[in-house]
């Protein structure tokens, strides 16, 4: 129950006594009242009556603690077996106590006795039974509540002595390393010499060129449409630049066009002065680009916050807001393609995308990516397919009483629906659902966030939204919460 912290014995599992604690403590009862009632006798001039053994006890025993008050809960019944002797003869039978609860006085106690073989001499002693026997039984009884607590007091409540406080976690101070190791890069933060670095390396896979990916890391539209804010940066080396209101910055150190991206970089809540050196290599296939991550000088503490973060706001909302768009939208750019797609073409787009659809078989180059090209490559512009791109509003439109009229002038049988007969028959073809994100149909709705979505990629892309983000998402659908 307790745990040893710095050599001081202190208990975290219920500080302050504060919530509600309950033992069963029915198993110890049986074993205490067999053996305090067992071998219980009492004489009566030349009789002598005593309890022989108990012979079941039923019922619930508990104890509570809430808010360092300590109570005890229990109703029992007890079936005792007797005997006596005196008056020439001897005698058994057994006293039944139909129920003892907690909040029972000992006088209110009732003492069921029977005698076995009956008899003027037995009925005497059965009397002794009846006026001196149950009196003792009372007696300790009367213990039961008290010793309960004291054998299962520790079970339940923390004494004052046993509690020390809330735990503090002391701030690591690892050793500064040796001087011949010691690297430039290390500088005092708030927590004095930084400690151990460490060096983080991922492999990410694009459907997309290389020269698509180059240009979604270092395109200030292209980083602001999958980062969703501001974005700072430039293609210059020695730039500066600023993703997350500050959260990451860093500068631009080497670039090699559709081949490399080195940058100085670091997280906001790093020790001042401290940057990693991230390096991007990004390696083309035949149908896909490998983008390999190196980040060295990592502080120990924030390798696993920096590895989701790559995850959660690099390379997922990345392949959220572009996929393999980029790369056919690069493709159309390298064949000459003077104008953004149709919408038609967006439309066959969207139904390419759908799960068993294959990428480009082979990869594209391109140049600088143009505002049609990026628009074409938006999420937010696509056509969505429960927009009917050939609808148009008719000249005149009649009211709904019009329409009534008409269809109250017809003989139209009762089981047809029509505007006027409210006892139609609701429809059996199932509710059609679209993505949140993508406006496509969604098979899938996200139990976490409630956001209905179209496929893996978009689902990557949901779970590494902020709440705010969700909220909005569900407001355009009308299923935000509301808090009053």
């Amino acid at each position: 129950m307790t745990q040893t912290q710095n050599g001081t014995g202190t208990n975290w599992k219920n500080v302050n006594n504060w919530h509600w604690v309950e033992k069963n403590c029915m198993p110890w009862a049986k074993e205490y009242l067999t053996k305090e009632l067992t071998g219980t006798a009492v004489e009566s001039g030349d009789c002598k009556v005593s309890v022989e053994e108990v012979r079941d006890v039923t019922g619930d025993v508990d104890i509570n603690q809430r808010k360092g008050k300590v109570i005890t809960i229990f109703d029992i019944a007890l079936t005792l077996g007797w005997t006596g002797e005196g008056y020439g003869t001897t005698a058994s039978g057994k006293i039944v106590i139909p129920e003892y609860m907690h909040d029972t006085d000992l006088d209110d106690i009732v003492f069921d006795i029977s005698l076995d073989s009956p008899n003027a001499d037995r009925e005497k002693i059965k009397e002794v039974v009846r006026k001196d026997l149950t009196k003792v039984v009372r007696e300790k009884l009367g213990k039961f509540a008290k010793d309960l607590v004291e054998a299962h007091l520790k079970d339940v409540y923390i004494a004052p002595d046993e509690m020390k406080g809330h735990p503090v976690l002391q701030a690591y101070q690892p050793k500064p390393p040796a001087p011949g190791d010691a690297k430039p890069t290390a500088s005092k933060g708030k927590e004095g010499v930084l400690g151990g670095l460490t060096t983080i390396k991922q492999t990410i896979e694009f459907v997309a060129s290389s020269q698509d990916i180059y240009e979604t890391l270092l395109d200030k539209q292209r980083v602001q449409a999958w980062t969703r804010g501001k974005a700072d940066i430039s293609r210059e080396i020695g730039s500066v630049f600023n993703f997350f209101d500050g959260n990451i910055s860093g500068t631009i150190a080497e670039l090699v066009p559709n081949k490399k991206i080195v940058q100085k970089w670091r997280l906001k809540t790093w020790p001042a002065g401290h940057y990693s050196t991230v390096t991007l290599d990004l390696n083309e296939g035949r149908d896909n680009t490998i983008l390999k991550l190196t980040q060295s000088d990592v502080p120990v503490g924030e390798k696993d916050i920096t590895e989701n973060n790559w995850k959660n706001y690099y390379w997922n909302p990345i392949k959220a807001a572009f996929g393999v768009k980029a790369s056919r939208a690069s493709s159309a750019k390298a064949k000459g393609s003077p104008a953004p797609p149709t919408k038609k073409q967006r439309l066959d787009e969207n139904a390419a995308d759908t799960p068993g659809s294959s990428p480009p078989s082979t990869p594209v180059q391109t140049g600088k990516a143009s505002a049609a090209e990026i628009q074409a490559m938006d999420v937010n512009s696509f056509h969505k397919p429960f927009k009917n791109p050939r609808y148009a509003a008719p000249k005149s439109v009649k009211k709904l009483k019009q329409l009534a009229s008409a269809d109250k002038a017809l003989d139209i049988p009762m089981d047809v629906p029509t505007y006027w007969n409210i006892e139609a028959p609701p429809s059996f073809l199932p509710q059609k659902k679209y993505c949140d994100v993508t406006g496509l149909e969604a098979p899938y709705t996200d139990p976490k966030t409630r956001l209905r979505y179209h496929n893996a990629d978009v689902y990557q892309f949901i779970r590494s939204l902020q709440p705010h983000h969700i909220q909005t998402y569900l407001e355009l659908r009308n299923a935000a919460v509301n808090l009053r």
